[in-house]
């Protein structure tokens, strides 16, 4: 399902210039490695980490995803 959720993302949108070409494969790139760490780590020690993880991870993917989609054009 992931994979087919990016090849209509980028079938469906243009990079209008490198950050929407290169940042948003590396978005790409970058989620599929944070998955597969998750599979293969520890389970975290405490609610507390899980939590604070989540909300730094979650304000950083917003940003990324934001800055990388205004640098796209619908084709």
């Amino acid at each position: 399902m992931y994979v087919i959720g990016v090849w209509v993302y980028m079938k469906m949108t243009r990079g209008k210039n490198w950050v929407g070409r290169l940042v948003s494969w590396a978005f790409v790139v970058v989620l599929l490695g944070i998955y597969c760490a998750d599979r293969f780590s520890p389970p975290p020690e405490s609610m507390t980490e899980v939590a604070q993880t989540g909300l730094i991870a979650t304000a950083i993917t917003i940003l990324w995803v934001w800055w990388f989609d205004r640098n796209r054009g619908v084709v």
